[in-house]
């Protein structure tokens, strides 16, 4: 009878909740003993951790605290599927306090709460248990121990384990594969491929997932799509997802379009992926384009769609799209997901429109400090600095801790001498936080220093790290870089791979614009033979960092090579090329790009305009410059800044068309800064205008009295035009005795 029980009641629990409760309601009147039973207990606590009641789980389970391994597995597991990491290592603690026989499966267990939180110290406790119980060799717990160390950034440990294994299973392989692949070690990756053929094991598509994670050039991944290819059921979604984001990695974009286009079975992955893809190159109008084939194609969009979209809309002028995107989140009742609820507020804040940032914060369901920081960072970005900061100490006053993120979102808002005693504030306040040893903080307090132009406290920071990363040594690099002493930002680079750190994306940067700006064209060759090495040199960001190198070292025709060589462009890679020419005076070349640019439908952008100005200016195609001007006035496909104004003026004086010069002044929709107006006042010396120069040189003593450039230009033009006796009307400007221009 009680057997019979026992097998009611374990095989009903998991039917339904409400069935279940009632019959633990019976266990607990019942006088057969049953709240005592291993196996009735082990089923209660199952139950109610399946169902997420936790809390019910732990007090049966602590009620009884009976000495059964499973039991005690159960409960673990229970914490361990609901992201109570820590909790496990406190019952594995007392499990092994109250003598309870722990197992693989436990081990297998606390391996894996190890390798979730990144415990070392933790994992290497339990390897020394299972080494004394003589488990090692076990293929499961084997893997386990393998899977602990590659997340824990210890792949020779795993790599031992895995050659010390009796013998290795398909799950082993992936394992293994997959953590040097976590741990970028392709060459591991290859090699771990190979000898697992030659042993007769079988990939899977997890297997070339985490092959293609490792590829770090087209060709290579090309490869493994061929072998791919020859597996007995093709290519399936899985593999098709991680083919997309291989090419899209390696910039490879009209291989991933192609491949996208021959796929057999797209699914909501394939196109999110895509949309991913588009949305981190930078190509906003082809991810927007992706998002609305989709939704014609019936797909549904979930979470992950609306979180790449969300993020290609960085300007006033993408407002209005996506507000679009933000009506659709709110039809599908997304909006109310904290995560949807943060990207909208970076979206909006991107987009200049705080307001309507500040209205979903401020009915968000739940605010979490993630919700916070990307307030404060909206603020930051928009130049609300005052408002930024205010958010920082509301929302400790409200009870929400900053975390390391919101010191970085914040550390935007000092930049200049001035913002120095803040600076070390807000750095002692770090320190206080208990914050200062943490790497990624450290490294934006080197950033915060470099800005504010302070490089001895940035390289006391770096000193006293106890622990450099590749960001680290990027950014102080940076830091000299951009103060412009690129002899030390070369050592530095030096240094660096004395170190045995290889450089990234930005460090190459960095060192590019030192040799850019030193004009040093040999160490910018070696450092592209290194570059070329690294498979690297196609890459949008660093290939546009040596065209404009080869640029600034006058060297054209390497720099167009680089260009040619890209397989994909993109805004900044156009925008290099025909900035370069501009500054060479090859304004003929510049504008031909430009129009090729919109030709192969890449949008240029407010720098693209202006560097295409300045070679009108530069050149004298002073009716091509007006015409490139208006045009953009009337397409409104870009924000004019007084920055292109300014180029305007110029392009105007030099052409001896002062009145309409000074017409654009008068009416642009910026006030005119003092570079307008010395721009105005040399094209008056140039073409011998006194008249108008004086009107130019009261505008600009309006801006700043104490400037003596009006003075000693215009007091230049009386001596050039044979008006030596005129001087005396200089000192009349202070005074206000010349009137200013009049319509």
């Amino acid at each position: 009878m009680v057997r019979l029980l026992k097998l009611r009641f374990t095989t009903d629990f998991f039917l339904c909740i409400s069935p279940g409760k009632h019959i633990h309601g019976r266990i607990a009147r019942s006088q057969e003993g049953f709240c005592s039973d291993v196996v009735i207990q082990s089923t209660l606590v199952n139950m109610y951790g399946r169902v997420g009641e936790l809390k019910v789980a732990r007090r049966i389970f602590d009620d009884n605290l009976l000495p059964d391994t499973a039991l005690w597995n159960g409960m673990l597991t229970i914490c361990s599927q609901n992201a109570q990491d820590l909790d496990c290592l406190v019952l594995y603690s007392h499990m092994v306090q109250l003598c309870v026989m722990q197992n693989k499966i436990t081990y297998v267990l606390m391996l894996s709460v190890s390798s979730k939180i990144a415990s070392l110290a933790e994992g290497k406790k339990l390897h020394a248990c299972i080494t004394a119980l003589g488990c090692e060799t076990d293929i499961m717990i084997g893997t386990a121990l393998i899977n602990m160390y590659n997340k824990c950034g210890q792949v020779d440990n795993a790599m031992d384990i895995f050659g010390r294994a009796v013998g290795h299973d398909l799950v082993m392989w992936n394992a293994m594969i997959a953590g040097c692949s976590l741990n970028v070690k392709p060459e591991d990756v290859y090699q771990l491929y190979a000898q697992m053929q030659q042993e007769g094991v079988m990939p899977t598509e997890a297997t070339y997932t985490s092959i293609l994670d490792a590829c770090t050039s087209s060709s290579e991944g090309k490869r493994v799509h061929a072998h791919i290819m020859g597996m007995p059921l093709g290519i399936g979604i899985i593999a098709g997802a991680a083919l997309l984001n291989m090419y899209g990695k390696c910039g490879s974009l009209d291989e991933v379009h192609h491949f996208f286009k021959e796929m057999n079975h797209r699914d909501v992955v394939s196109w999110n992926t895509m949309i991913s893809i588009f949305a981190k190159q930078g190509m906003n109008k082809q991810a927007l384009q992706l998002y609305e084939d989709m939704m014609k194609e019936g797909f549904v969009s979930d979470k992950v769609t609306f979180l790449s979209i969300l993020s290609t809309f960085v300007t006033e002028m993408e407002l209005e799209e996506g507000k679009q995107v933000h009506k659709h989140i709110t039809f599908m009742g997304l909006d109310l997901d904290i995560t949807v609820a943060n990207a909208l507020i970076n979206m909006y804040g991107k987009c200049g429109c705080l307001e309507d940032a500040c209205k979903i914060f401020n009915t968000a369901a739940e605010l979490d400090v993630i919700a916070w920081t990307t307030l404060i960072g909206a603020h930051a970005q928009c130049g609300k600095n005052d408002e930024a900061s205010q958010l920082f100490f509301k929302m400790q006053h409200q009870g929400t801790n900053p975390n390391k993120v919101t010191f970085v979102s914040l550390f935007d808002i000092y930049e200049g001498e001035a913002v120095i005693e803040s600076v070390k504030r807000m750095h002692s306040y770090v320190i206080e936080c208990g914050l200062a040893s943490d790497v990624t903080v450290s490294n934006a307090v080197i950033k915060m220093y470099g800005k504010c132009h302070n490089i001895d406290d940035a390289w006391i920071v770096f000193e006293g790290m106890s622990v450099h990363d590749i960001v680290s040594w990027t950014a102080i690099i940076a830091v000299y870089a951009q103060h412009g002493d690129d002899k030390k930002t070369l050592q530095l680079y030096e240094f660096m791979q004395l170190q045995g750190f290889q450089p990234n994306k930005i460090t190459f940067v960095c060192i590019l614009d030192a040799c850019a700006t030193s004009a040093s064209l040999a160490a910018g060759e070696e450092i592209h033979h290194f570059i070329m090495q690294t498979a690297c040199e196609t890459d949008i960001i660093i290939g546009s960092a040596l065209i404009n190198m080869y640029g600034k070292c006058g060297d054209l025709q390497s720099a167009w090579n680089v260009f040619c060589k890209m397989e994909n462009k993109n805004v900044l890679s156009w925008t290099t090329i025909v900035a370069i020419n501009a500054q060479h005076g090859k304004g003929q070349e510049s504008m031909s790009l430009f129009r090729r640019m919109e030709h192969e439908g890449c949008t240029p952008d407010g720098v693209t305009l202006l560097n295409l100005l300045v070679a009108c200016c530069h050149s004298g195609l002073v009716d091509e410059g007006i015409l490139f001007f208006i045009n953009t006035i009337e397409s409104c496909t870009v924000s004019l800044t007084v920055e292109h104004y300014v180029c305007m003026v110029d392009l105007l004086g030099r052409a001896g068309r002062l009145d309409e010069a000074e017409l654009l002044i008068y009416f642009m929709p910026f006030k005119p800064t003092a570079v307008t107006l010395v721009s105005l006042l040399g094209s008056c010396r140039y073409q011998g205008d006194l008249e108008r120069g004086e009107r130019a040189a009261v505008w600009m003593l309006d801006f700043d009295f104490q400037d003596p450039s009006p003075y000693v230009i215009l007091s230049n033009m009386y001596v050039e035009g044979g008006c030596e006796d005129d001087n005396y009307r200089v000192s009349e400007l202070s005074c206000g005795n010349i009137p200013l221009f009049q319509i």
